[in-house]
């Protein structure tokens, strides 16, 4: 695939669509009507995110944790979101940091050590800022 295939891949009506497919579902439970011990916050967490190899280091993985990070801004229902990965990994690792995600555990799963991560959205500027800008 090369580079001039990746705009057309990552149209705006899909990236639009994709947080969906990524995203862990608010859960909050009803304190009325809930027999559960454990009253949810909302909250949110990236399950998988995954780029062809050959389409790496292309901006790919950044536009589609944008895309995520936007989706969540609309929801207005939470100020970060996580993400696991597995710690040896030299590859997501990096990746989750680089776009700025900071570590906040390590647990295991199995015979697997899972790197727990955190990252608080970013403020979106507000709308006259945005205006200012385009003037």
């Amino acid at each position: 695939m090369t580079a001039l295939a990746i705009p057309r891949l990552l149209s705006w009506g899909l990236l639009r669509k994709l947080p969906a497919l990524f995203l862990y579902p608010f859960r909050r439970a009803e304190e009325e009507n809930s027999s559960a011990d454990i009253v949810y916050q909302d909250r949110a967490e990236l399950l998988v995110l995954a780029v062809a190899p050959d389409c790496r280091n292309q901006g790919a993985g950044q536009a589609l944790i944008s895309c995520l990070e936007s989706y969540l801004h609309d929801q207005g229902k939470v100020s970060s979101y996580r993400v696991t990965t597995n710690a040896e990994d030299p590859v997501s690792n990096a990746f989750y940091k680089r776009v700025g995600f900071e570590p906040i555990g390590i647990r295991s799963h199995h015979a697997l050590s899972l790197r727990h991560y955190r990252k608080r959205l970013p403020s979106r500027p507000s709308r006259s800022a945005l205006w200012a800008r385009a003037e």
